[in-house]
């Protein structure tokens, strides 16, 4: 099986989904002058790449740290959605068959091309 890391790293101008969820990332120490490194972060969970766990619209579902790391490796089949503002039923409908022999749907929107370009998707 071919593994594929879709992970991208955290930067602080990196595409988020609204403001004020923009992270902070600062260097506070460093080996050459401190003798150790030392990173303060502070963030948002749905800042960067990562998965939503079912307890992120379910009051009953589970928190990624529930789940067994088998859960997260699997066969994906990937749509193209660059050019759609929403995604319809109609179009899944394609996908059907593909759908039902994988484990994962990986949504292809265009927005990685963004990375690294301090831009929100939503005003709040």
């Amino acid at each position: 099986m071919r593994i594929v890391d879709l992970t991208h790293s955290l930067e602080n101008n990196m595409l988020i989904y609204a403001e004020p969820n923009r992270p902070n990332i600062k260097k506070v120490s460093t080996v050459e002058e401190n003798g150790y490194q030392e990173t303060f972060l502070s963030m948002f969970s749905h800042n960067g790449t990562h998965i939503d766990s079912t307890k992120h619209m379910n009051a009953r579902g589970k928190t990624l740290d529930l789940l067994e790391v088998d859960n997260f490796v699997g066969k994906a089949v990937l749509i193209e959605l660059e050019n759609k503002q929403t995604i319809e039923l109609e179009y899944l409908k394609e996908y059907k068959d593909k759908i039902y022999s994988c484990d994962f749907i990986i949504f292809k929107s265009g927005w990685d091309k963004y990375w690294g370009e301090l831009k929100c998707l939503v005003q709040l």
